[in-house]
Parts: C-alpha cells; structure tokens; sequence
C-alpha cells in the first residue's frame, strides 16, 4: 500500500507520498469506510474495473455523509 495526500495549500497541483496517515474519524465513518473499501474490493473481484492508474473509486461517491476530505482507492493487481 502507497499513501499519497495533498497538502492544504492551494497551489499543490500534484499529490506527494505519505509516510503515515492519520484518521481522526467516529465509529460510524470508520463503518461507512469499511464498506466503501469492500465495495471497491467487490467491484475489483467482479471484473467490472480494470486495474491500472485509470481506475480509482472516491470515498465522496460512495458515502452518504459528508467526511469532510475525499478518499480516492486506486486498485493494484496483487500479482505486480
């Protein structure tokens, strides 16, 4: 897993990598996370996504609540 994130500052027009990231999050966004992480799986499994730097799923998408930044998922084959 590859963590990358952009910085509050508006003139980052690319993502750096991360380290480390840090969720501050309640127990029902952490539930709502997990399912939109095993949607993504779900989706992957199906076939109905290629995988490849194309194929991303947003967090903002999916939730029903507002979680205040964006998740973005970009999906690698196990095999690479």
């Amino acid at each position: 897993m590859q963590i990358f994130g952009y910085p509050l500052s508006p003139e980052a027009d690319q993502p750096i990598q991360l380290s480390e990231a840090s969720l501050v999050i309640s127990v029902k966004a952490m539930r709502e996370l997990a399912s939109f992480l095993a949607s993504c799986a779900d989706e992957m499994d199906a076939g109905r996504k290629p995988f490849g730097a194309d194929t991303h799923f947003h967090l903002r998408d999916f939730a029903k609540d507002d979680f205040g930044a964006d998740l973005i998922v970009v999906p690698v084959s196990e095999h690479t």
